[in-house]
């Protein structure tokens, strides 16, 4: 098995390799998710190309999470969907992907595809951990600045020199996203920044954030 390597953030892009998963954060790095393998159950040679959620949990139980977040699917080539000009009946997280050749009127059939799901980063542990969350400040004078380096120097060895993953929430649990504040930093950098001047009404919610580790890092704790 590839030991897991974490290669550093560019801009708020992580990528972590380890054991055939990608787990990765967009943007939106408060909610890191993993790739599941690529799959190739099924081709067109029969009635159109059948990569069915169901099945495919079914030939590789453990590798695939309950109810995926995302779906990305290319053909075997790894050319995109859009350039085979194929018509698609179904491509989504509750069904996966199908393509009838009887749907097909520019050469009868279907091209060979494969896919995979994006699940939320718990189902690819046991590489990671969380630490617990914390609060050390409020929206007062300038807003929410819950900085990493502050918050290591308060509670020293609870949190990973590198973060993998960072999470936010307001003090009451609700997700960040819920407030609809503009937010001027969240990375595993710096950590989180939330500024009353940047707010239409004036003024922060009080967040609360947490950060992911690798797990070796958990178990030296223990």
């Amino acid at each position: 098995m590839t030991h897991p390597m974490m290669i550093k953030w560019l801009g708020l892009t992580l990528v972590l390799l380890h054991a055939g998963l990608h787990v990765h954060g967009s943007n939106d790095v408060s909610d890191p998710e993993c790739w599941t393998p690529w799959f190739n159950r099924d081709d067109a040679s029969g009635t159109g190309d059948y990569e069915t959620l169901s099945d495919l949990q079914k030939e590789n139980p453990g590798k695939i999470c309950e109810h995926p977040i995302q779906i990305e699917v290319t053909t075997t080539s790894g050319d995109s969907v859009d350039s085979t000009g194929d018509v698609i009946q179904v491509s989504d997280t509750n069904t996966g992907f199908i393509c009838e050749n009887a749907n097909q009127t520019h050469n009868g059939s279907c091209a060979d595809y494969k896919i995979r799901f994006m699940c939320p980063l718990e189902f690819c542990g046991p590489e990671v951990c969380k630490t617990p969350w914390y609060n050390q400040d409020y929206s007062g004078e300038s807003g929410d600045y819950e900085m990493l380096d502050m918050i290591s120097a308060a509670n020293p060895g609870e949190i990973c020199d590198l973060p993998l993953g960072i999470e936010v929430q307001t003090v009451d649990g609700k997700p960040y996203t819920s407030t609809g504040e503009t937010i001027a930093v969240m990375d595993t950098e710096t950590g989180f920044i939330c500024k009353n001047d940047d707010q239409k009404d004036g003024g922060c919610s009080d967040y609360k954030v947490r950060f992911i580790c690798p797990l070796d890092f958990c178990k030296t704790k223990e």
